[in-house]
């Protein structure tokens, strides 16, 4: 199952995902709603009897325009889930563009990731 808080559900809060991240240079600057910190955690209580579970590996970038984090741990019969990311500018320059694309591209991943638990 992918946790229902990495889905990207808040997507319509989240201005940066309706970019098109499939252009891979940029030769002008760009503008995005605002700059912005989004911090997103989850805890999933698992049933007895499913003590251990197969993770998606932690994965971060960061560049000068963005930064993007996301792990995952065991606490007990918890899975815990953490999604940070961070947009520093409201305007970017067209040097910008790799690290806000590379963020924005992790996040869209993650939300595909899978985790395993067998029984």
């Amino acid at each position: 199952f992918i946790p229902f808080s990495a889905r990207n559900i808040y997507s319509r809060a989240m201005g940066h995902l309706g970019f098109d991240t499939r252009i891979e240079h940029r030769n002008y600057g760009f503008a995005d709603n605002c700059s912005r910190l989004v911090e997103i955690s989850e805890i999933i209580n698992l049933p007895k009897g499913f003590k251990k579970a197969q993770l998606p590996e932690a994965n971060s970038t960061q560049g000068h325009a963005a930064d993007y984090d996301v792990n995952y741990a065991i606490d007990g019969h918890s899975i815990l889930f953490n999604e940070t990311l961070t947009f520093n500018k409201r305007v970017y320059e067209a040097s910008d563009w790799e690290a806000f694309r590379q963020t924005v591209n992790t996040q869209k991943e993650a939300a595909l990731r899978y985790i395993t638990i067998p029984k």
